[in-house]
Formats: C-alpha cells, structure tokens, sequence
C-alpha cells in the first residue's frame, strides 16, 4: 500500500527544513543539493549564507529548529509531479558567533506562511521554490 501524497510532501517539507538546520549546524550545505533543484532561488540564498558564515570564520550558536504546522496540499498545484503545499513555518532562532565568539547575529523565534513548490524526479520530492511571508 502507497503512502498519501499528503504524507509524502509533508515528509519531504520536514526532511528540507532538517537539512538545512543541519547545514547551519555543521557550515556544510551539501546535504541540501540533493533535496532541491537548480531553479530554487530561496535554497541558494540558504547556500549562499551558510557558505557565507563559514567563510568568514563564524559559526552559529543555540541552534534552534524548525516546526511546522497548518500544512496542506494546496488547491492551486497543478498536480501529478508538480505540487504547492501551505504551512505555518516557525523558527525558534539562532546566534551567529564570530572567530572569538562574540555575537554578531541573533536571529529570534519568528513564524511566517510558507509555501513550497514541489517537483518529482526520480521518484523524489525536490524542492523547485521555496517563499516566506
């Protein structure tokens, strides 16, 4: 018996949100190459600021994570293998050290509607954009 597709991109939004709290975590975003597509603009500038962090010898600090709530397919996706799903997306925040541990950043709990674009390739969900408000 096959999962509902509900299911699938609700497991495939939280496998994204955890990679990139993960890639933040370890200033490695690798990992999220392999859940997006060439065309997610949102998931670059994520890649871009972990490269970022990284480069200028800083790390990040109290790490908090992502919750997700309200979440559902949207009536609007144009279906099959292209699918838009709707959420409420918290971040409980962060701090961005610097070399000698000092602040430089401190990003506080904030929650925002998300919405995702979802394409399958390869029998995978693959985040084709990404946008907050």
């Amino acid at each position: 018996m096959s999962r509902g597709l509900e299911a699938e991109l609700y497991e495939a939004t939280v496998k994204f949100y955890e990679t990139l709290n993960e890639s933040y975590r370890t200033l490695d975003p690798t990992p999220v190459y392999e859940l997006v597509t060439d065309r997610c603009g949102a998931c670059k500038r994520y890649i871009e600021s972990v490269d970022l962090t990284r480069r200028k010898g800083h790390r990040n600090a109290d790490l908090g994570h992502y919750i997700i709530e309200d979440f559902e397919i949207s009536e609007y996706s144009i279906g099959g293998d292209y699918q838009t799903v709707l959420f409420k997306l918290t971040h409980t925040g962060l701090r961005e050290l610097d070399a000698k541990g000092r602040e430089v950043r401190n990003v506080k709990r904030r929650t925002v509607d998300g919405m995702i674009e979802f394409v399958r390739e390869d029998g995978r969900w693959l985040v084709d954009e990404q946008y907050l408000n």
